[in-house]
């Protein structure tokens, strides 16, 4: 008995020693904005978010028609990253991914390396690399595109789907080799290759929701914008994992390849991931992510988020917290009778109801469809049949976004701004209040947002659904809605 308990005042003894060496001050500790990174890094190797000084100098520039500053901020970029990595030599394990137009880089390091890293002059703050997840009757009708989905349908704008991949071999998905006359372009982030094929199925149905092709099969209609293009952008490894960086280096490369295919430039992102256990009911501070969105931003480009599926009542996931882009929280679009899901359980379902697994927040910006969609899959011409979660839902607003920004251009010369459209689609949504939350968020309602956005344009299409109430008190409704629920 006495040696078990001397055992035991031992084993404590050890482990107050490894933590106070953990918590020990090192010079420049102060730059790691995560500080569970210092304890972690006592135990082993971390995997670090590293950005340089001078980040500031390159956020949030429009690129926008001068090729000739984009690549010299890139090469500028290019200079610092290598400095800092060359410096760190052996002790920084390994480099994954580095932005092109930010002086950011992710890296795998042990203690010393980190205490090297943030020693260093040149690096501004350190976070930790977060692993993300997958966030998983059609619900085109119930957004009401009216007649502008079948004119154009989305033509001279291209979404990005970040997410596993696109399986452009499925027919509605362009149906042959990559690039195709669908999906246009693309990268895989993930295991930094060229080919973006989806191995599992998720970035496939996101794609086939936001954009992808009509060819008349079972149940599917084509995507919310069957005109629009897309951009393949593979994020999760060969092991299945996903990290924050690799999602972050998608968003950089939509900036510096927006204008690839001139006639069809990338306006749109769609990113159906987040932070497993990690919610926020405030705007959530991520430097180096809030440093590249507000670059998509500056160049016009909208990335739009699930807002998560763990059914917070008073948070949403990460990335979606990002001040900067357009959290999508998930509707039902049918009644598809009682619904049980891991955590949690809907006695009845209807049309417009918030779905009880959906993250709910003040901050979230809009509403969906997402139960249940029959959708492109992998492998061949596979197709999923019931793709759901705000994982649905984000493509789905997404799409909208890009008939919305298509109808725009066509008739005012000009796409919307980042701002412009998030007013629109938020201040002319139907209201719909989540049960679980109290909460009311506008459900997307696209002729409504066009008609907002190109004044005196389309008005012959004219939504039914509105209850013979006009579209001019639906928007004074919703903004004091939103008035009073988005506040920060």
């Amino acid at each position: 008995m006495k040696a078990y308990k001397l055992s035991q005042i031992i084993t404590l003894f050890l482990t107050l020693i490894v933590c106070s060496q953990a918590w020990a001050y090192f010079p420049g500790q102060e730059k790691i904005l995560d500080s569970q990174l210092i304890e972690e890094s006592a135990k082993g190797m971390v995997r670090i978010i590293v950005t340089l000084r001078g980040y500031e100098d390159v956020k949030g520039l429009d690129f926008r028609g001068d090729r000739t500053r984009l690549k010299s901020v890139q090469s500028k970029v290019a200079v610092l990253q290598e400095q800092v990595i060359s410096e760190m030599g052996a002790e920084m394990n390994q480099t994954d991914v580095r932005l092109e137009n930010l002086p950011v880089f992710s890296a795998t390091v042990f203690r010393e390396g980190l205490k090297s890293l943030v020693a260093m002059d040149d690096v501004a703050f350190i976070e930790e690399d977060r692993l993300q997840e997958l966030h998983t009757g059609q619900g085109i009708p119930m957004m009401n595109p009216g007649s502008y989905r079948s004119s154009k349908g989305g033509a001279g704008v291209a979404v990005a789907i970040v997410d596993t991949g696109v399986n452009y071999k499925h027919p509605a998905l362009g149906g042959g080799g990559f690039p195709n006359d669908k999906i246009i372009g693309g990268h895989d982030f993930g295991d930094n290759d060229p080919d973006p094929m989806d191995n599992q199925g998720h970035g496939s149905s996101c794609a086939g929701v936001a954009a992808g092709t009509n060819i008349s099969s079972g149940d599917y209609i084509g995507g919310v914008a069957p005109g629009a293009k897309i951009y393949a952008l593979k994020v999760v490894r060969s092991d299945k994992r996903i990290q924050s960086s690799a999602i972050l280096a998608a968003w950089d490369w939509c900036v510096s390849h927006q204008h690839d295919n001139s006639r069809y430039p990338i306006m749109v992102i769609s990113t159906s991931l987040g932070t497993p256990g990690y919610h926020s009911s405030t705007f959530c501070q991520n430097a180096s992510a809030s440093a590249v969105v507000a670059n998509a931003k500056a160049n016009g480009i909208a990335i739009f988020v699930s807002s998560g599926n763990e059914g917070q009542r008073n948070g949403i996931s990460f990335s979606a917290c990002l001040r900067d882009t357009i959290s999508v929280g998930a509707v039902y679009d049918n009644n598809l009778g009682q619904k049980n899901y891991s955590n949690c359980t809907d006695a009845g379902t209807s049309p417009d109801q918030v779905t009880c697994y959906s993250n709910s927040a003040r901050i979230l910006d809009i509403l969906a469809s997402s139960d249940c969609a029959y959708v492109p899959g992998y492998p061949g011409r596979k197709y999923n049949r019931c793709f759901n979660g705000t994982s649905a839902a984000c493509p789905y607003a997404a799409g909208a976004a890009a008939l919305i920004q298509s109808y725009a251009k066509r008739k005012t010369g000009k796409f919307l701004s980042v701002s412009e459209l998030r007013r629109v689609m938020t201040e002319n949504g139907d209201p719909v209040r989540d049960a679980k939350s109290g909460i009311t968020k506008p459900r997307v309602n696209i002729a409504r947002s066009i008609r907002a956005a190109v004044p005196g344009g389309g008005m012959d299409d004219r939504d039914e659904d509105d209850g013979g109430r006009s579209d001019r008190g639906l928007v004074d409704e919703l903004r004091d809605i939103l008035r009073d629920s988005k506040t920060q």
